[in-house]
């Protein structure tokens, strides 16, 4: 019964019929789009694995081998911090979510770092997943979780559906 808005980047599979659909190109696209609908919201599930960086435009002008044997130089710029800075926005009432795809040897470190960053992002509630486990994560239809919330308290999660996983995070959201 709830309405739903999906702030989508490229290669985001189909919705369900009657989600609210926003198709976004660039971090910084994604940024504004979250920031648009944000103050209409009451929770924000902030789980896109957005770049942290984003290379720099390099001009219009094509690059010749000559004179570049060695190549060239790409810079990169930060994008903005989506679940950070909406967090900070959020107004009385307003619950968020947040996610960290993490690489770590086992689910005890995952615990740490979600911690840290549940912290830093000023989140409910951020559930840490690991990515370099080839039965959790990215490609995956299953997740290993670790997650903490808002006052304290602390669960790792052993494998299970990410459909599981979405529901049991949503609960304790609601709870909080």
């Amino acid at each position: 019964g709830a309405g739903v808005t999906a702030v989508c980047g490229p290669g985001c599979p189909d919705l369900p019929a009657g989600v609210e659909r926003i198709g976004v190109g660039s971090a910084r696209e994604m940024f504004e789009a979250a920031s648009d609908c944000w103050p209409r919201m009451d929770m924000g599930l902030f789980c896109a694995a957005v770049a942290d960086f984003s290379p720099e435009p390099l001009g219009p002008q094509k690059f010749k081998k000559e004179g570049r044997q060695d190549g060239f130089s790409i810079r990169f710029t930060a994008n903005p911090d989506i679940l950070r800075t909406l967090s900070q926005q959020r107004r009385e009432g307003q619950k968020v979510l947040g996610f960290a795809a993490e690489t770590t040897p086992d689910m005890e470190s995952l615990l740490e770092l979600a911690r840290g960053k549940r912290a830093r992002k000023d989140a409910d509630l951020l559930a840490g997943n690991r990515v370099n486990s080839g039965d959790s994560g990215f490609g995956a239809a299953t997740n290993s979780m670790a997650v903490v919330d808002r006052t304290g308290h602390e669960e790792i999660w052993p494998n299970q559906s990410k459909a599981d996983v979405a529901w049991d995070l949503c609960s304790w959201l609601l709870r909080l």
